[in-house]
């Protein structure tokens, strides 16, 4: 089961656990795809209001483009997960000999790139979501701004 098909319960108790996964990264997917729901809110609260009517196509984009944020927030729970296990099993190697200790050090240097590349792709749809939400900001319901603010803080 992947992470985001979880209940929030069983995802909160796991991340609160001595498992290697979750952690940073699935947590920050999670909380990233919270904040772009969040904006697609204030969107879903806007389209169709005349007082927005100048906006409408470019709301129903933002609304697109939301989804398939948050889809891809969500899989990046997992994209991270899958990442980090080499690194995980890598600190588990010995290290009692020279040898041993030579060859750990090259897995693990390894596996930390390997492991990075989850992350930094997070933060490029994370820094997308940003772009999207200040948009959302400026043209989104007022009655809905502080919906806005939040989702610009989870991002």
């Amino acid at each position: 089961m992947s992470m985001s098909e979880m209940s929030i319960d069983d995802f909160i108790k796991d991340l609160s656990s001595s498992a290697p996964v979750p952690g940073g990264g699935g947590a920050s997917g999670l909380v990233a795809a919270v904040g772009m729901s969040l904006a697609n809110m204030v969107m879903a609260l806007t389209t169709g209001k005349k007082k927005y009517a100048e906006y409408q196509s470019e709301i129903e984009e933002i609304i697109d483009k939301a989804n398939d944020i948050t889809r891809e927030l969500l899989n990046a729970m997992d994209e991270d997960a899958v990442a980090f296990e080499p690194l995980a099993k890598a600190y588990g190697l010995p290290k009692n000999t020279e040898e041993e200790i030579a060859h750990r050090n090259e897995v693990l240097e390894s596996a930390l790139v390997v492991a990075a590349e989850a992350p930094l792709n997070l933060m490029e749809k994370i820094a997308n979501a940003i772009d999207i939400t200040a948009r959302v900001a400026e043209i989104g319901s007022r009655l809905a701004i502080s919906d806005a603010g939040v989702a610009a803080q989870c991002l």
